[in-house]
């Protein structure tokens, strides 16, 4: 017995159902595969812009227990030798290189143009006057015991700028990455133009140490606060708009092929319907 038998002939109608049905899968299957293939590429773009990548030769000096670390003018000021170096100069550091540092940990800024050099010119501004705003003499050892050792933390063995931070991140991270798990990936220069440099007081007992550590914190917080009008004022200036959009690769390739394949679909339906009603007569 054949399956004719079983199901009755195809009618007109079945089969033009049958051609519907058929198109419509192939674009689903189209477009299943271009947006998972869109997809994985938007995971492993982001995935590889967040890779540590060699150190421009200036930023060197930022790796901590490195040659050039060891030679910084944090290391070697005779105020705060044998007491780990002074931290006010390690900071005044970070502000002045922060265009740099900005550049290599977070390359991906660079897609806007506009907006981009807008931050930049604005943290150069910050790092121009970074000498009259960092508090001075600030001795790395001074400020473990205030904040508390903790060996995990980069560069100096306490954490810094885990509070008061900006709302704006630094780095080019991992899609599913958290700013906790950021703050000991690099070297810890890259954190500071974002995060801020405010620190725990919770271990400064004399009165002078709880004074130098609320001084301290005073600039902090008012560095974070610059930095978020630095940053607000350049995405006011230079909005984000429809056609950056565009500005991409092969990626949008699929999506035209989706589109001439669904065009396709919608125009063969009807002739198909048409020879059925003209073998119909």
């Amino acid at each position: 017995m054949s399956r004719h038998d079983v199901h009755g002939p195809a009618t007109p109608v079945a089969m033009l159902a049958r051609v519907a049905a058929t198109l419509l899968l192939a674009v689903s299957a189209l477009l299943t595969a271009a947006v998972g293939g869109v997809a994985a590429a938007g995971a492993d773009s982001a995935s590889s812009q967040a890779q540590d990548r060699p150190l421009p030769a200036e930023l060197t000096k930022y790796v901590p227990d490195s040659a050039e670390w060891k030679r910084a003018a944090w290391m070697v000021i005779p105020t705060c030798a044998g007491r780990g170096g002074d931290f006010s100069l390690w900071v005044i550091s970070v502000l002045r290189d922060t265009p740099a540092l900005l550049e290599h940990y977070q390359p991906s800024a660079s897609a806007a143009a506009a907006r981009n050099k807008a931050i930049l010119d604005g943290y150069r501004a910050l790092g121009e006057n970074a000498l009259d705003t960092v508090p001075a003499g600030y001795c790395v050892d001074d400020v473990r015991r205030w904040a508390g050792a903790d060996e995990t933390m980069k560069p100096f063995g306490f954490a810094w700028g885990t509070t008061g931070q900006s709302s704006f991140y630094c780095t080019d991270r991992d899609p599913d990455s958290t700013r906790e798990q950021e703050y000991n990936r690099h070297v810890g220069a890259e954190r500071g133009p974002c995060d801020g440099f405010a620190i725990s007081c919770d271990g400064a007992k004399t009165t002078g140490a709880k004074t130098a550590c609320a001084q301290w914190n005073a600039f902090a917080e008012n560095h974070v606060r610059r930095v978020e009008q630095v940053r607000r004022d350049a995405i006011a200036a230079h909005p984000a708009v429809a056609r950056a959009a565009v500005t991409t690769s092969g990626s949008w390739l699929p999506m035209i092929g989706i589109g001439a394949a669904g065009l396709a679909a919608l125009l063969l339906v009807p002739l198909v319907h048409r020879r059925v009603s003209r073998g119909r007569r």
